[in-house]
């Protein structure tokens, strides 16, 4: 192909409306008229194309109601066909927004829970779900009491914070929200006269729920399994002696068998229970992981009666429906939990009133209890 012919096929080509309002670059390679696509297409070249402001375009591709379904699915299919995005990161800077939130959890009591526990990971899931579906990032941080501050604070990048747990920290966060006007959450219970915004079960009905099960069926002897040191557990443990009181049995502090969130603890405890030979006939876990660790312990006795053992434990993550027995447990509605978290955080960056959520518990029994 001559140079004559390429100018002759560029004056053709431009004579159609779509490639002369895109400026469409050629280059000749080999003798071929080809099209140069190294030149990314801007908003203006896409509204060019539909005949629009680049306003409009901006607004049809960020699916403003402004724009009638009809224009907007015409810019789009234009977009499309153009290989045109949106900068995110430009449109961010513009609106001051990184569309990211920050997902924190502190952890401070020993042994440390790992980001590995099934709890954390599917709450975690349910949040980055929910995030997703807002066209958010996440950005995920385990940090320790001495350094969570700095941490949240060096993150000046991120439009908000959902920490995950107060573990022992709930007078530090508390400080902390008071200090900062960053837009945060916490997953934790709510307590009495806090000032940070927090969604979280009801841990005490949700141990009461637990408890009074037991109760009914004729157990006396009712162990408790959790550190009663952290806000949720002590609430859950609050609820097991309300059960007490309800039904006139006493409670006996021997039960009450101090562990952490982690099998190594409950292994421990549990080798204690057994090697003291302690008088129980019923076992109430503080969580499900806990609790799984228990009804192993229970079954390497090789006994009868200690495999008989009732046991219940609390969150209700995904492995306790598919246990061998399956667990009996207090559901924290998890994935509800994450959105809840996501929509508190949200109506926060948009500058509207939020307040602490309590989620209500629900006892699904299965063949553990």
């Amino acid at each position: 192909m001559t140079a004559s012919d390429i100018r002759g096929t560029i004056v053709q080509l431009r004579e159609k409306s779509l490639l002369w309002r895109t400026k469409v670059d050629f280059v000749c390679e080999g003798g071929t008229l080809v099209r140069d696509i190294s030149k990314k297409k801007k908003m203006s070249d896409i509204a060019r194309l539909a005949g629009v402001s680049e306003s409009t375009v901006s607004r049809a591709l960020a699916d403003s109601p402004l724009i009638n379904a009809k224009t907007k699915a015409r810019i789009r299919a234009i977009a499309a066909e153009q290989h045109y995005a949106i900068n995110r990161q430009a449109q961010n800077l513009r609106l001051q927004s990184s569309r990211t939130i920050s997902v924190v959890i502190p952890v401070d009591h020993e042994p440390r829970q790992h980001v590995s526990d099934p709890f954390f990971l599917e709450l975690i899931g349910a949040i980055a779900d929910a995030l997703t579906e807002a066209e958010y990032d996440v950005l995920l941080s385990r940090v320790h009491r001495e350094s969570w501050r700095a941490k949240v604070m060096s993150q000046n990048y991120v439009d908000g914070v959902v920490i995950i747990g107060q573990s022992d920290l709930h007078q530090d966060i508390d400080e902390f929200s008071r200090q900062t006007d960053i837009p945060m959450v916490v997953w934790g219970a709510k307590l009495a006269g806090q000032n940070y915004v927090s969604v979280g079960t009801d841990n005490r009905k949700g141990g009461s729920l637990a408890s009074e099960y037991l109760l009914e069926r004729g157990h006396k002897r009712i162990l408790f399994l959790g550190d009663c040191q952290l806000p949720e557990v002590g609430l859950r443990y609050q609820g097991y002696c309300d059960a007490h009181e309800a039904t006139g049995v006493a409670v006996s502090a021997d039960l009450c068998i101090p562990c952490s969130f982690v099998r190594e603890s409950a292994e421990q405890a549990m080798h204690k229970v057994l090697d003291t030979k302690l008088d129980f006939d019923a076992i109430f876990a503080a969580s499900d992981i806990l609790a799984s660790e228990v009804i192993k312990q229970l079954w390497a006795t090789n006994s009868r009666t200690m495999r008989s053992i009732p046991v219940v434990g609390f969150d209700d993550i995904s492995m306790a429906s598919h246990m061998a027995p399956a667990l009996t447990t207090v559901s924290q509605n998890i994935y509800v939990a994450g959105a809840s978290l996501v929509d508190n955080l949200l109506r926060q960056i948009k500058g509207e009133p939020v307040v602490s959520e309590v989620i209500q518990p629900k006892l699904k029994i299965r063949s553990s209890a």
